[in-house]
């Protein structure tokens, strides 16, 4: 039981950490920032990038 606590708890971080990473990104592509340096400040794939830039377009 603790273990699955455990692990849910690192999950649940995780998935934390990379939703604000892609607020940051967001963030980052308003300023008109280079994908990038995007890329290199937040460390979530170019692809990944790309498509936050294609639906905050929309």
């Amino acid at each position: 039981m603790a273990k699955e606590l455990t692990n849910l708890y690192q999950v649940g971080k995780s998935e934390g950490i990379s939703e604000g990473m892609v607020k940051v990104a967001k963030k980052l592509l308003k300023k008109n920032m280079d994908i990038d340096d995007i890329v290199e400040v937040t460390e979530l794939s170019r692809e990944e990038i790309k498509r936050i830039k294609e639906q905050a377009q929309h």
